[in-house]
Order: C-alpha cells, then structure tokens, then sequence
C-alpha cells in the first residue's frame, strides 16, 4: 500500500514569494525555525531528553514484558493502576495550602486526570476555555460528567486581550504564546493569591499517544533522515513552511541521530525531544506552575515498551478509560456498545449534537468545533482580540522585516475566513510578541 505522505513533505510546485527583507542571518535562521517549525530547537537538550527516554525504556522493558503476558482484564487494570499511581503521586506532591486547577476538555488526557481525582477524592477545581460551538468548552458542562459548581468557564469571545501581558510570558511554548491558556491561568492564579500557591495538573506527554504519534507512519523510523521528515511536517503549526527550501527546515535538526536505533527508535528521537519536549510542554511561568503527571518513568515505560496492538484507536488505553471509568467517558461506551471504532471523529460527533450552534448566539463558527481556539472566530467575534491582531501586525510590519506584499496577502485570505491564512495569521502575531518581548535580540 503507498504511503500517503503529509502535506509539505514534497515541496510546492509554485515556489513561494520571499518572505523576509534586510534581516540579518542570526535573525533570519531564528525566524525560519519559529515561523517553519513552531520553535527554536535545542540539539544538546534533545539529545539528553532522548537519553532519558532509551534508559526508562531499557528500565521498565521487564514491567511491561510481564503485563503483557496477562488477561485481558487483568492488563486493563494493571494499566488503570500504572496510570493512577502517575496521577496521585503528582496530587500528593502538592505543597500544603495550594490550589490546582485542571483544564478540562473532551479529550481523553484531562478526563483521565479528572476521573482519578474524582475517585480518589482530591480537592481539584476545573476550567475550560473556548466559546460557543467549542466541543471542549461546552461539552463537559452539558454532558453531565461536570457541573458548573467548582467549574470556570473562560469565554474566549468575550475575555479581554492584552499585548503587554502576552509578551511578559513569551516563555510559554504551548503553542506559542497566543493562546487564552494564559489568559485563564492569569485570572485564576489572581483569585486564589490569597490562598497559597497556583498550580495547574496538565495532561501532557501521556504515555499512549506519544507513542502513538510516529507509528502513524510505517516508514517514519526506518531511516533519520524520514525520522526528520516526520517531524517537519507535525511542527509546521502557522503554515510556514511552504516559504522554505525543504533542505532549509531539515538544517534545523541534526544530522545523525543521537543514540543507535535499537536502543530507542529514529522517529521517537526526533519526534518526543523535539515536538513533544520543546515545542509543547507546558513552562512554569510568573504564578503559576505545573504538575505534568503523565512524565511518570513507570507510565513512560509501559509505553515505550508496549506492542503495536496497545495503540490505534481500539487501544488499551481506550478499552480501559471505558470500564473503569464509565462515567468520565460515556462517548467511549456509547461506541464500544455499538461496536464502533471509537475514532476522535465519532467522539465529536456524539457530543457535538449536545452543543447550540453559535450562530444561535449571534457568534462567528469556528473552522473546527475540537480545537481548543479559532483564531478567526475570535477575531470575528472579540473587538478587543482583533485591536489585539490589528496593532501586532502593524508593529510587525514597522519592523521592515518583511515583505508587506506577502502580510497583505495573507491578511486578505484570512478575512475572508482562510483557515490556513489563519494560521499563518497567528505565526506573524506570535512572532511579533516574540520580538517585542526581546528573546530574538
């Protein structure tokens, strides 16, 4: 069967215009890794951080040698009890009078750390953010498995926006930096100040689908080089990418890898140092910090060592969330019972019946119902996140770095509801925030 590559493994038949004019190489290379790649990659931190996942490997290969070799009941609840542990080890981690919050959404990470919470009675408040039409935002509240009571809801459509406040935490790397993440965990960490210090309990890094990731591509470990190349195409976040030479994205990363293949797989190397650890990990930043109790060796371990009938989407990570924690996931029963796949795309669809348009509401759709924040559904809807673009891609383009044909345009696009200009929207913003804050000089 031919490999059905991701969009920009082959480079575009039109070559793209010039992005930039008069910018200094130093800056240049720095601006092509965070429009093209969504990050400025550290090679020495990745090679550590690929150390450290080949020496869990090697460590815990006995834990989940002996898991495997279980029933299918009994292997369920070793996994529930390997992935209960990561979670109470990180709540009981918590320093005495200290408020946490969990994000939740209708994914399955938070609902995991949710349904642990719950069972173990941990004091755990819960937020969401999003606005109308946003499965993540609504659907927590409607399908019953939350109640508004210890429960706060950040309307992205109606929440200020503030520049100064984005470029005073630009050390944020979940998805660079605009994002209402900030803006929620800002007024939550302001109410409790009184009360001790803020955390939040993130589901990031969690063992099923980081090793999931590159075993979308059969061919993505056979060599470094397609290793790579399955990595430039999942951090091409602002649509970038298509303005560079491939060879250009490729000089990003090393050239070798870090460690032989048997001690820890191509894709896994470049694709969890870098993507994973560099590009999406949530950065203690001001007051809040964060427990990320999916970094857990013994839940990592399992994992990296488990075999390929543990992932896909009738998984044991699915197959467990569904009997032991029935009520957190009734999406994932409902289809079991049916005899569905529970694929992403029928989990939104049985909760997206649950939610009111936003048309009813007088609100701009966003492009996609699941994603955590429609940049131009915003836009469209929040007078003050579009003087929040507006006056960024002014500053941006006083800065004469570059070319005012190629912004015009891919503002023009974006108005008229592009949703890969909105992307590309949102990259020039970022940058511009990255800029003023100093980190690029």
């Amino acid at each position: 069967m031919a490999i059905r590559f991701p969009k920009f493994y082959l480079r575009p038949r039109n070559p793209a215009p010039d992005l930039f004019r008069n910018v200094p190489a130093g800056k240049r290379q720095a601006l092509i890794c965070l429009l093209g790649q969504t990050m400025i990659p550290d090679a020495e931190q990745a090679r550590a951080d690929a150390e450290w996942l080949a020496a869990i490997k090697q460590k815990f290969a006995g834990q989940a040698k002996e898991i495997a070799s279980l029933s299918d009941d009994a292997k369920l609840a070793a996994i529930a009890e390997l992935g209960e542990q990561a979670v109470l080890k990180s709540l009981k981690s918590l320093p005495r009078q200290a408020r946490c919050h969990l994000g939740i959404s209708s994914g399955l990470d938070s609902r995991f750390i949710y349904a642990v919470a719950r069972k173990d009675d941990s004091p755990l408040a819960t937020f969401s953010f999003g606005g109308e039409g946003y499965t993540d935002f609504e659907w927590p509240v409607s399908a019953g498995i939350l109640s508004l009571k210890g429960h706060t809801q950040f309307n992205v459509n109606d929440c200020a926006w503030s520049l100064p406040a984005y470029e005073r935490w630009t050390s944020i790397i979940n998805d660079l930096p605009i994002s209402p993440r900030i803006a929620a965990n800002l007024a939550m960490a302001e109410s409790a100040s009184d009360a001790g210090p803020f955390f939040e309990i993130n589901g990031y890094f969690n063992g099923p689908r980081i090793s999931l990731q590159p075993r979308k591509m059969p061919k993505s470990g056979r060599s470094w080089r397609t290793a790579i190349e399955y990595t430039l195409s999942y951090c091409d976040n602002f649509n970038f990418a298509q303005f560079f030479e491939r060879r250009t994205l490729r000089e990003i990363y090393p050239t070798k890898p870090f460690l032989p293949k048997h001690l820890l797989p191509y894709d896994h190397q470049s694709f969890l140092p870098f993507r994973e650890f560099q590009r999406i990990r949530p950065v203690d930043y001001g007051p809040v910090s964060y427990l990320l109790p999916f970094l857990d060796e013994a839940w990592i371990g399992f994992w990296l060592n488990a075999p390929s009938d543990a992932f896909g989407e009738k998984s044991l990570f699915n197959k467990m969330l569904a009997k032991h924690y029935p009520e957190t996931f009734p999406d994932l029963v409902h289809l079991y019972e049916k005899e569905e796949a529970p694929i992403r795309k029928r989990r939104i669809q049985h909760y997206k019946s649950k939610l009111m348009p936003p048309e009813q509401h007088g609100r701009v759709c966003p492009h996609n119902a699941a994603e955590h924040f429609c940049f131009y559904a915003c836009y469209q809807n929040n007078v003050s996140f579009r003087d929040f673009v507006d006056t960024s891609l002014q500053r941006l383009q006083g800065r004469g770095l570059f070319n005012d044909s190629v912004i015009n345009d891919i503002l023009h696009s974006f108005l008229t509801g592009n949703a890969s200009a909105a992307k590309q929207i949102k990259g020039l913003v970022t940058v511009d925030v990255v800029l003023a804050s100093g980190r690029l000089g």
